[in-house]
C-alpha cells in the first residue's frame, strides 16, 4: 500500500512570515506522515523536525544554544575529532581568526564547572575564520552525506527527499531575495545566488516521483517546462488543503 509522506521544507524568506513554523502548531504539523524541515536561524523562533545548517558559523551557534541535545540537526562535516588530536595545534597557526566555544556545564550548586571535553569539530576554509566547537553533551547532529557544496535551503530539501518525501512544499524559498534574519547575528547582508535555483532544479528532476509544491515564490519562477513535478500555490491553497 502506497504511503503518502509530505515534507514542509521551510527557507528564511520574508514570504513564509506569518506561518508558524512549530512542529506542533495549528498549521497541518500534527498531521500523520508530515515531517518538518528548517534551516540555520530558524531555531531561534521555533522547532522543526529536521533542522539543516552547512555554514560553519551557525553550526557552532546552534550547538552552543543547546537546541541539537533535544532535536535532530544535520551539520556539513561535522567530524568528531578526538580531544588528544595532535594536529589541532598545527591548524591554529594556520588562521588569523579563530572561534572557539567554552564548554560549559551549570552545576547542581549554582556555580559552572568545567566538564571533560569528549572531542571537537574543526571546520574552516584556507582563507577564512577557523571554528573550534567542543563536544561536551549528548547530541543529535547528523552528518550530511551529500551534496557536500549546496546552501542549507536547497540542502534541506534533497536530505527530505532522500528521506522518503512523496509531496514536498517549499515554503519561504525567496533565494535571498531577502531573508528574515539578515543582519543579525552570523547573517550578513543578502545577495541574490542563481545557483540555488540550479541546485532546486537538479533536486526536481532527481526526485520524478516526488511532488514538489513551491509556495509564493518571490522571484521569477523556474522557467523549464520538462519539470512535471513542479507546482506553484499560495498560502491559501496550502490551509485549504485544496493541492492535495
Amino acid at each position: 500500500m502506497f504511503i503518502k509522506q509530505i515534507a514542509y521544507v521551510y527557507g528564511n524568506g520574508e514570504s513564509r512570515k506569518g506561518w508558524d513554523i512549530n512542529r506542533d502548531s495549528y498549521h497541518g504539523l500534527q498531521i500523520e506522515g508530515v515531517t518538518t524541515w528548517g534551516c540555520n536561524a530558524i531555531y531561534r523562533d521555533g522547532v522543526v523536525d529536521n533542522l539543516v545548517c552547512v555554514d560553519y558559523s551557525m553550526q557552532q551557534e546552534i550547538y552552543e544554544s543547546g537546541y541539537p541535545s533535544e532535536n535532530t540537526c544535520w551539520f556539513l562535516d561535522w567530524d568528531i575529532l578526538p580531544p588528544e588530536f595532535s594536529g589541532l595545534e598545527v591548524i591554529r597557526e594556520q588562521h588569523k581568526v579563530i572561534h572557539e566555544n567554552t564548554p560549559t556545564l551549570s552545576s547542581s550548586i549554582g556555580g559552572l564547572a568545567r566538564i571533560p571535553n569528549v572531542g571537537c569539530v574543526v571546520n574552516g576554509k584556507d582563507d577564512g575564520d577557523l571554528y573550534i566547537t567542543w563536544i561536551t553533551r549528548e547530541n543529535r547532529i547528523c552528518d550530511i552525506p551529500y551534496p557536500k557544496d549546496w546552501c542549507s535551503g536547497t540542502t534541506a530539501v534533497h536530505l527530505a527527499c532522500q528521506q522518503g518525501a512523496t509531496e514536498l512544499f517549499l515554503l519561504g524559498f525567496d533565494l535571498s531575495i531577502n531573508n528574515i534574519y539578515e543582519g543579525t547575528k552570523n547573517y550578513p547582508k543578502q545577495v541574490e545566488h542563481p545557483e540555488w535555483k540550479l541546485q532546486l532544479m537538479t533536486t526536481f528532476k532527481e526526485f520524478k516521483g516526488t511532488k514538489f509544491y513551491w509556495v509564493e515564490p518571490q522571484h521569477s519562477p523556474v522557467d523549464d517546462d520538462t519539470l512535471e513535478n513542479l507546482k506553484y500555490i499560495t498560502y491559501v491553497n496550502i490551509r485549504r488543503n485544496i493541492c492535495l
